[in-house]
């Protein structure tokens, strides 16, 4: 049986006691058999890909662990820390349509304010329970995030892939002028009465 790999043989390694353990000798022999198997040429006639060209598309997560992530990419599968990327992506999408959605009912309050000013009590009572629910709620979600992506920098194995961390003002910020403007129109109102 010919060598693959660069393992080495129970006998060459005699010094060492790991290697003569006749569970770690069969465990290489295995191994050996198995990349045998998966080479031989029986094997390699019916394989899909014989004859097309290999996807070498550069991954940015490269490094010395450039083959690993393109075996990983082309089987359909993704490391954990890559996964928790695209969860936290996600969660921030989901934070700013979050912002986005109170913004939006902020000024819908405004304009029924303007269409039934006999429920101004009601109306202004309703945004101020909406505005503290949205804010607890950004806040508890803003924090979970935070941790998420402390444990995430901890994670990864390239420090260039590390993420900033957020803040519940970097959610606010983009939506800030219209919460301003909305805000200052149902505040408006109140003191035209």
């Amino acid at each position: 049986m010919a060598r693959i790999g660069r393992w080495p043989r129970p006998e060459e390694e005699g010094k060492d006691s790991f290697y003569d353990d006749p569970r770690v000798r069969r465990l290489y022999e295995q191994a050996e058999q198995v990349i045998q198997d998966a080479v031989s040429p029986e094997k390699m006639k019916n394989n899909p890909y014989h004859g097309k060209p290999l996807d070498l598309k550069s991954n940015p997560h490269e490094g010395s662990y450039g083959l690993a992530f393109r075996m990983l990419k082309s089987s359909g599968f993704k490391l954990p820390w890559m996964e928790m990327r695209d969860e936290i992506g996600a969660e921030k999408e989901a934070l700013h349509a979050l912002t986005r959605q109170f913004t939006e009912r902020l000024e819908a309050q405004g304009s029924r304010l303007e269409a039934q000013p006999h429920k101004r009590a009601f109306i202004r009572a309703e945004v101020v329970a909406d505005q503290r629910q949205f804010h607890a709620e950004l806040e508890e979600r803003v924090n979970a995030l935070r941790r998420r992506i402390a444990q995430f920098n901890l994670e990864v194995p390239v420090l260039h892939q590390q993420l900033i961390n957020v803040r519940v003002e970097q959610f606010l910020n983009p939506y800030k002028e219209r919460i301003d403007a909305a805000m200052a129109r149902l505040a408006g109102d109140e003191d035209s009465v």
